[in-house]
């Protein structure tokens, strides 16, 4: 119970014994009650008289206080009943919080403890999302926080709703701050021991956002395609179609000599770059 709804319970219990006690008085001890009044009376300079009316009054009275402090007395104890269910069941929940958390706190242990050393050794930047072999949960990572401090957070550990667990050993997940991932935790991280705290996530940045992209890779150049090479046998055909050309037009202004010793050097030369 609340140390509020204890205390509003038990003003109102105190004023329910006085509600009764003081109606007990006005029916059962009237000659008492007269001379409360009396005394009243005196001190305001007014004239005591004790008549049936008034013997009258206090019964009734009495009945009326008695049934008022009866009703809230009813109604209190039915707010205790309640709140002490509602107590009972805050405290079974925590019981089973700290089941849970106790078994989850030694699963945790026996399945990380071989994949701890491994990505706190990795001083790459970013985020990374990892899965590990036989653990359900939504998602795995871990990386540095600003400080340089290493960090894991499991959300969802073996599928339990709100089951998620950090493992920041030289700091408090509330205030490791990774960069690119942002985070809100539900009230305070509980420490389990060995590094590992139980947390409540309630916001949380998307993969998409927080992920580390893959470098992409650099594109390959087209390879340039070699010209053809032309075939000697049509070259020399070629150049020696040209070279009969020549000869034709120069046999009428008697150049003749001139164009036969070109037509000797190219055909020496194509002779010569053979293979």
């Amino acid at each position: 119970m609340s140390t509020d709804g204890s205390s509003s319970i038990t003003y109102l219990l105190c004023f329910v014994v006085f509600c009764i006690g003081f109606g007990v008085l006005m029916i059962f001890a009237r000659d008492f009650m007269w001379e409360l009044t009396a005394w009243g009376n005196q001190w305001k300079g007014v004239r005591s008289e004790r008549t049936e009316q008034w013997e009258i009054g206090q019964v009734i009275g009495g009945v009326v206080f008695i049934l008022i402090g009866a009703g809230l007395g009813c109604w209190g104890i039915t707010q205790m009943n309640q709140l002490n269910q509602q107590q009972a069941a805050i405290d079974a929940l925590e019981t089973s919080v700290a089941a849970t958390r106790s078994s989850g706190w030694t699963r945790l242990q026996s399945i990380f403890s071989e994949y701890i050393p491994r990505w706190e050794a990795d001083d790459s930047p970013g985020v990374k999302r990892v899965s590990v072999a036989g653990v359900r949960a939504d998602a795995i990572y871990y990386g540095r926080c600003t400080g340089g401090n290493f960090y894991i957070i499991v959300r969802e550990f073996e599928g339990q709703s709100g089951g998620d667990f950090a493992y920041v050993p030289e700091d408090s997940p509330d205030r490791c701050r990774p960069p690119g991932l942002l985070m809100a935790y539900i009230g305070s991280p509980a420490a389990l021991g060995g590094g590992w705290w139980s947390i409540e996530i309630n916001m949380f940045t998307e993969d998409s956002d927080i992920i580390t992209p893959t470098p992409s890779r650099t594109a390959q150049p087209t390879p340039t395609r070699a010209s053809p090479t032309p075939n000697a046998t049509q070259l020399q055909l070629t150049i020696e179609a040209a070279v009969q050309q020549q000869l034709t037009q120069a046999a009428p202004t008697q150049d003749l000599s001139v164009t036969q010793t070109i037509g000797a050097a190219v055909q020496g030369t194509l002779t010569a770059a053979a293979p």
